[in-house]
């Protein structure tokens, strides 16, 4: 699939796209956990600059997210005494509290509350994540986070 969409934007005249409508794909699908420019939220790597890794590198990260995941990206799973189940990067750790980062809010779980704490293995960005856009919509996109 990588090489084929990579092939897919080699072949396709760019000049046609709209780098407009990539940004609003990414509003859409990656700021919510991305940043870009002056767009989106911090939970997941920043991409302001990422272009210059070239459109592999994207396609790679994209088709398949849980083939590289950095230790400052693996989601942190903690379950309190209280019941309450919240998931999300660890920020910092004391010896008396984890700061969790989820894609809507920081949360400060006090050590003496947590039951049960996870790491995943996993990313948190989802498989498939180009299979919702069309052919059209992915080139914008790609073409959109080269340019950055």
């Amino acid at each position: 699939m990588i090489a084929k969409w990579e092939k897919t934007f080699a072949e396709a005249p760019l000049w046609a796209y709209s780098a407009d409508d990539g940004r609003k794909h990414f509003q859409q699908l990656c700021a919510p956990c991305h940043v870009l420019g002056q767009d989106g939220n911090r939970v997941g790597p920043e991409l302001t600059g990422a272009g210059r890794n070239g459109i592999r590198y994207f396609l790679e990260n994209i088709v398949d997210p849980n083939a590289v995941i950095g230790t400052d990206f693996q989601m942190t799973t903690v379950e309190t005494k209280g019941g309450d189940v919240v998931s999300g990067l660890t920020i910092t750790e004391t010896a008396g509290a984890l700061t969790l980062r989820t894609t809507t809010e920081q949360i400060v779980v006090p050590k003496s509350d947590i039951v049960r704490r996870t790491t995943s293995e996993s990313s948190l960005m989802p498989e498939g994540l180009l299979e919702a856009l069309g052919e059209r919509e992915r080139l914008e996109l790609l073409k959109y986070l080269l340019q950055n």
